[in-house]
């Protein structure tokens, strides 16, 4: 193990404890989301640049694949997000040496496992955040998203810009 790879236990512990709080942060909020704007108007602050307004997606990414019945949805998207986490934990404890990698890995199944959990137990995916500014907009989403957007921005980070400053 080089100077700078993470021992397996140390990541071990690491990535359990993102996850865990990850995912009860995430299914808190979403929950408290659920109870205060569910059925009411969206709250805008900063001059529509952040809103929150409940929505229910029952497609992937950007509502993709909403249009399909309910059985191809949830096949897809759950088996789909069950390889793609797989691939995550296999790639976090047999690839990942350094701290970045192990927090963007993390975060990225952590996200993954808390949008999972509301498509099998909801049917759908709870979102409720919405940004702006000018004519650049986001879909609506939750804080799942927002693990899984960072983990994969940390991860590129960690891979393309320390990795090429190291050789």
């Amino acid at each position: 193990m080089s100077q700078n790879s993470v021992a397996l236990r140390p990541k071990i512990i690491a990535a359990s404890l993102i996850v865990i709080v990850s995912i009860v942060l995430d299914q808190i909020i979403k929950l408290i989301a659920q109870q205060s704007l569910k059925g009411r108007p969206g709250i805008s602050l900063l001059g529509d640049t952040l809103r929150f307004e409940y929505a229910e997606n029952s497609g992937a990414f950007l509502s993709l694949g909403a249009q399909l019945d309910q059985g191809t949805r949830t096949l897809l998207f759950v088996l789909g997000v069950v390889v793609i986490i797989g691939f995550c934990v296999v790639w976090l404890f047999k690839s990942a040496n350094t701290w970045l990698s192990v927090i963007a890995l993390s975060s990225v199944i952590s996200g993954g496992i808390g949008n999972l959990i509301d498509r099998v137990w909801r049917g759908s995916v709870i979102d409720f955040i919405y940004m702006g500014i000018g004519p650049v907009h986001t879909g609506v989403f939750n804080v799942a998203d927002m693990a899984i957007t960072g983990g994969l921005i940390v991860m590129l980070y960690d891979q393309y810009i320390i990795e090429k400053r190291k050789k």
